[in-house]
């Protein structure tokens, strides 16, 4: 058998970022799904490139996932999944004012955001933050690299501290912290 390095980096990688990951705040972003839902509201979840996979993933774990467990549904929806609308604002606008104009379609104050970015620098994602903001609706984010400026202008944060460039490592984590949500709700 071929021994490859990289395997053992990487899952020391994962690990070191795990024990350095301030998980803390999973109770507190639980206890915003729990309100969100408790106020007919909905989640927004949204990411670019693997975090927007990450964020499919997730609605399908809370909405389905939960459905065929008799579990409570919190309507999560990944506006980034009708293509159809985000290729319109995007073409029509601009790809960096997309999910503002999505939100604007459908947010309401008693609505939520959950927006995981590895480099917290995405204007895109930013600027619906901004949007969310306005209406005074809670906003959670989930970042890697240095947190960027969806960190600090979050409701609630988790941060990955990581290098700026480690994407693979991060994401890992993101969804996984995903999951870690979808199991905590799951037991409310």
């Amino acid at each position: 058998m071929i021994h490859y390095p990289t395997t053992e980096e990487y899952r020391n990688r994962m690990i070191d970022l795990y024990l350095k990951t301030d998980l803390d705040q999973v109770s507190t972003i639980i206890d915003i799904m729990r309100h969100t839902f408790e106020n007919d509201g909905t989640l927004y979840v949204l990411g670019n490139g693997g975090n927007y996979s990450t964020t499919s993933h997730f609605v399908a774990d809370m909405t389905i996932g939960n459905l065929i467990r008799g579990k409570k549904v919190l309507r999560v929806v990944n506006l980034f999944d009708n293509t159809s609308n985000l290729t319109a604002a995007s073409n029509d606008v601009s790809f960096i004012d997309s999910a503002e104009l999505l939100l604007r379609s459908y947010m309401t104050a008693k609505d939520s955001i959950l927006v995981l970015s590895a480099s917290g620098e995405s204007e895109n994602l930013i600027r619906a933050i901004q949007f969310a903001k306005q209406l005074q609706s809670t906003v959670i984010s989930i970042t890697g690299f240095s947190g960027g400026k969806i960190g600090e202008i979050a409701d609630v944060n988790i941060h990955i501290p990581s290098k700026s460039g480690d994407y693979g490592p991060v994401e890992d984590i993101q969804l996984s912290i995903c999951h870690m949500l979808t199991e905590a709700w799951r037991r409310l």
